[in-house]
């Protein structure tokens, strides 16, 4: 009797035998990678202009100790980054090809250290600007309470927020309707029907 061939099941079935997808050799792998530390290597000596022989390479070392092979999003991220502001900020430039900052301590700098001075105003009026709203939003928002109830006859819900009137500075006049910002009540807002009311502390 003919021996049969061990694939003769998936021909009956009409299925096919998957194919493996060829694997990567760790020897492709490496390559790939030296490669891509060589371009970022070369892309650092020209952000730095005229570098000191080899700090490039140390660069690109140390990035690769903080953040691992050269196609990882971390390590993507940082050296465009970087990049950016070498090519930018002469000080940076500077500070770097002296070696008074050290690749070490230049690949681990934030964002905001590694930007010009102009730079990092604009970033810093950004926050500010930012922060302002947020504290508007909470002031605004208030403190949620039960220790208030609704004074209109078809609502009476205790789901109610407050805000004091002593920590207003956003203009009350503006919010709540009153002529200053000074005193001793609380703005209660109802989180059931939305009404404004003015509370005394007791």
């Amino acid at each position: 009797m003919p021996k049969r061939s061990p694939d003769l099941p998936e021909l009956l079935s009409g299925k096919k035998k998957k194919k493996e997808a060829p694997q990567e050799s760790p020897t492709s792998s490496n390559t790939d990678a030296a490669l891509a530390s060589a371009a970022s290597a070369d892309l650092l000596a020209k952000a730095l202009v005229n570098p000191p022989r080899g700090i490039a390479e140390e660069i690109e070392t140390e990035l690769c100790k903080l953040h691992g092979a050269p196609t990882s999003r971390e390590y993507k991220a940082s050296i465009r980054n970087l990049l950016a502001n070498l090519r930018r900020n002469e000080v940076l430039r500077a500070n770097v090809c002296s070696r008074a900052l050290t690749p070490f301590d230049l690949v681990r700098m934030a964002p905001k250290d590694l930007a010009t001075e102009k730079h990092r105003e604009v970033l810093q009026k950004t926050e500010d600007k930012m922060m302002s709203r947020s504290t508007m939003h909470s002031a605004v928002q208030g403190l949620a309470t039960s220790d208030f109830q609704c004074p209109l006859e078809e609502c009476k819900s205790r789901a109610c927020s407050y805000v004091d009137a002593g920590r207003r500075d956003i203009g009350k006049s503006e919010t709540w309707g009153a002529k200053d910002a000074e005193g001793k009540g609380r703005a209660v807002t109802c989180l059931t029907c939305g009404h404004r009311w003015e509370a005394d502390m007791c």
